[in-house]
C-alpha cells in the first residue's frame, strides 16, 4: 500500500539498542533509510514537533495537556507535570537518580491528600490521573523548567525552575521535600526495601493550548502528552498493540513505543526485533507499508521505503556507531 505511512517514535531506542549486541532488522532500517539528524533530543519536544507545533523557547504545556488527556474538557490555569522521583545527596550535589514508578494507588492517594492539606491554602493543587500527577500553581507560568528525561542522572541544582518566581519555586520545593521526608508512605516503602519518593520533579509549565491540528489519522500511545495533543486535535488515541501483526496499517499513523524496563534491555530489543522491526522490514519489502518514519532518539529521523531497503551497498553496522 504505497500511500500508507507509519511513524514510530521511540526516543529511547538508539541508546537501548546500542547497549546490546546486535539488532539486525533495526540496523537495516536505520542504515539503509534516509537519515537526518535535525530534531530535538528532548522527548517532549520531539512529540510536540510530530504534531507540527511551532518550536517554543520556554516550557511546553505538558502538564496541561496530560490533564486534558484525562478529562477531555477545557480549563484555565497553569499546570505542570509532577513526577515522583528519588534524589540522592552526593557531597555538594543532589542527583536525580530516576523516577519512582511502582507507587500503589493508595500511596498516590495519600501523597495527593498530604500535599493538598499542606499547600491547598496557597492556591496549589496536586491531582492524579491516568496520565500521571500534575500540579496547579498560582506561581508564574513563565517558569523555565527541565524535562524529566533531561534531568535523570544529573545534579538538580542548575536544573530547578527558573524565571520570575525562581525564589518562590525553590522555597516551595524545599517545603515539599520536607513533607515527603516525614511521610508515612516513605517509611513503609523504605522498611520493605522500596525506593522512597523524596521529591516531585516539576516541569512542563503552561496553560492548555488552543486547538491542535494533527497530521495523524490514527495514534497509538501510552504517553500522556501525545494523548493530550491527539485529544486536543479532536481525535482519540488507542493503546499500543503488542506487535505489528495486531496493527491494521492504513493512512498516516503515529505509534509511540513505550520504553522497556531498565532491567532486561537485551531481551527487550530481541522481542522488539521479533514483534516489530523484522515484520516492518518485510512489510516494506512487500509494499504492504509504503513508508516508515522512525524516530529512535538523539535527534534522528529515518525515512525508509521498499526502494531504500534495496541499497545493499550501505553496510549495516552496530547502532552504537550512530552516536
Amino acid at each position: 500500500m504505497t500511500g500508507t505511512t507509519l511513524a514510530i517514535a521511540a526516543p529511547w531506542l538508539l541508546e537501548t539498542a546500542a547497549a546490546t549486541d546486535r539488532a539486525p532488522a533495526l540496523e537495516i532500517l536505520f542504515w539503509r533509510g534516509d537519515r537526518r539528524n535535525h530534531l530535538p533530543r528532548s522527548e517532549s519536544r520531539l512529540y510536540w514537533h510530530l504534531f507540527d507545533r511551532a518550536p517554543l523557547d520556554g516550557d511546553l504545556p505538558v502538564g496541561a495537556l496530560c490533564r486534558y488527556a484525562d478529562i477531555g474538557e477545557a480549563f484555565e490555569g497553569c499546570w505542570l507535570k509532577a513526577d515522583p522521583v528519588h534524589l540522592v545527596a552526593d557531597r555538594d550535589r543532589v542527583m536525580l537518580t530516576g523516577t519512582v514508578t511502582d507507587l500503589e494507588p493508595h500511596e498516590i492517594q495519600s501523597l495527593v491528600k498530604a500535599f493538598n492539606d499542606l499547600f491547598g491554602e496557597d492556591g496549589c493543587e496536586l491531582e492524579a490521573g491516568a496520565a500521571g500527577l500534575r500540579l496547579r500553581t498560582p506561581l508564574s507560568c513563565a517558569a523555565n523548567t527541565t524535562p524529566l528525561d533531561e534531568a535523570i542522572g544529573r545534579d538538580i541544582h542548575p536544573l530547578l525552575p527558573d524565571g520570575p518566581d525562581r525564589l518562590e519555586w525553590h522555597r516551595f520545593l524545599t517545603e515539599l521535600q520536607m513533607l515527603l521526608h516525614g511521610s508515612p508512605i516513605n517509611e513503609t516503602r523504605e522498611a520493605s526495601g522500596r525506593l522512597p519518593v523524596n521529591s516531585l520533579w516539576l516541569w512542563g509549565a503552561g496553560e492548555l493550548p488552543p486547538f491542535v491540528a494533527s497530521p495523524w489519522g490514527s495514534v497509538y500511545t501510552q504517553d500522556g502528552l501525545v494523548a493530550g495533543l491527539t485529544r486536543r486535535s479532536g481525535g482519540s488515541s488507542d493503546a499500543v498493540p503488542d506487535s505489528l501483526a495486531e496493527l491494521e496499517v492504513f493512512g498516516n499513523q503515529l505509534l509511540v513505543l513505550p520504553a522497556p524496563n531498565t532491567e532486561g534491555r537485551e531481551l527487550s530489543i530481541s522481542s522488539l526485533e521479533e514483534q516489530w522491526f523484522l515484520p516492518l522490514e518485510r512489510a516494506l519489502r512487500t509494499e504492504r507499508l509504503g513508508r516508515l518514519l522512525l524516530y529512535p532518539g538523539n535527534g534522528w529521523e529515518v525515512s525508509i521505503t521498499s526502494g531504500r531497503l534495496r541499497r545493499f551497498w550501505r553496510r549495516c553496522r552496530p547502532l552504537k556507531e550512530a552516536f
